[in-house]
């Protein structure tokens, strides 16, 4: 029996159909040890959930079962009257089929979108010596931040619920009850809720990221220059990508807090909480009008640390966040548990070793895209 180190996706939500945390198709990584039974391998985890495994492995190798696991595609099929769970370990788009076609031959129903990346950038993406490394950075970190998102923007609806209820018998409610332009306490308190619920998927992330990090500084940055990098954030992703102008890979991925507001929409007036977005339309290289404007090396001011980068627009609708160089900026900040969240006022917030390499990798006008 060979112990498989890695972390677990959709703890204890391996069940049949929609309802899974886990849906088929879907890239995941696992964590228990290897066995034989009935002449087949299985996977069994410490939560006593067994996956069937098929594909193309040695199951004496156990290093490679867990390198394929790490990366393998989870299918559902039904045997012997039963649902059965499969864990397909042939690699690339390959493996994504054959669990595809296990699932439609049992009868079940995949999602049509699984072959949309699952976040902006795939790992195919990046430069070849990243692509493994934002590969486990990914796996860990995305489906943190959009069940941390999720959470607290269910918690969030029931307490505007609650207000406007508790402030019926007006005939509006007061002005900037929800929004104001000092964060809510309410908002840093809900984050703190649900941080406590995730917080071990917090650090297990933060591991894979700095394998990821250190895999970058170690291979990639010294054969990078400023002038050939430009900048492309995600909202949805929660991360600042790294990317070259000569070929549009991705080199880095940087994760990131932003605007605070639930909303996570585009900057419409000071202090609304919400962090500016690249029109559609002009979110390419060539015609966005966001780039790096004025830039400190050091700390700003409390709260915006490590380095600080102003973001500055060309268009006119924008020059009311665009004063003053750096109403909004790129900067470090020392709350480190709010990464992969919506808590600054507008800014995007890095760890602040991230923002000092940050600095060292940009020019005043380096193109910006967010989205």
């Amino acid at each position: 029996m060979g112990v498989l180190r890695a972390n677990l996706l959709g703890m204890a939500l391996f069940i049949s159909g929609a309802q899974a945390g886990i849906e088929i198709g879907e890239t995941i990584r696992v964590s228990g040890a290897v066995q034989l039974w009935k002449g087949c391998s299985w996977l069994v985890t410490p939560e006593g959930h067994a996956f069937r495994l098929i594909g193309e492995f040695d199951s004496q190798d156990h290093r490679q079962v867990r390198m394929a696991s790490m990366t393998g595609y989870y299918s559902h099929e039904k045997s012997a009257g039963r649902g059965e769970h499969v864990l397909v370990l042939t690699p690339g788009k390959a493996g994504r089929e054959l669990a595809l076609e296990l699932a439609r031959k049992s009868g079940i129903s995949p999602r049509t979108d699984l072959d949309q990346p699952r976040s902006m950038l795939s790992p195919l993406d990046f430069l070849p010596p990243m692509q493994e490394k934002f590969r486990e950075f990914a796996l860990s970190y995305l489906p943190y931040v959009r069940d941390t998102e999720k959470k607290i923007v269910l918690r969030y609806a029931r307490l505007l619920k609650a207000r406007q209820e508790e402030y019926s018998y007006l005939q509006e409610a007061p002005e900037g009850l929800f929004v104001s332009v000092e964060e809510p306490p309410d908002l840093s308190a809900l984050r703190q809720e649900v941080f406590q619920d995730e917080k071990r998927r917090f650090f297990l992330w933060n591991v894979d990221y700095r394998r990821f990090r250190e895999a970058f500084v170690e291979e990639v940055l010294k054969e990078l220059s400023p002038g050939n990098l430009y900048l492309h954030f995600s909202k949805r992703d929660y991360l600042l990508y790294l990317r070259l102008k000569s070929t549009k890979k991705a080199v880095f991925a940087f994760p990131v807090a932003y605007g605070y507001n639930p909303d996570g929409g585009h900057k419409l007036k000071t202090g609304d909480g919400r962090t500016p977005q690249t029109p559609e339309g002009f979110r390419t290289l060539e015609k966005t009008p966001f780039y790096i404007g004025r830039r400190i090396d050091k700390t700003c001011k409390p709260g915006m640390t490590g380095s600080c980068l102003g973001v500055q627009s060309r268009l006119e609708e924008d020059q009311f966040w665009v004063q003053y160089g750096m109403n909004v900026a790129i900067h470090g900040s020392a709350d480190i548990f709010s990464m992969g969240t919506r808590s600054s006022n507008g800014c995007l917030r890095l760890y602040n070793q991230d923002a000092i390499l940050l600095y060292e990798l940009t020019q005043e006008g380096t193109p910006l895209i967010v989205e």
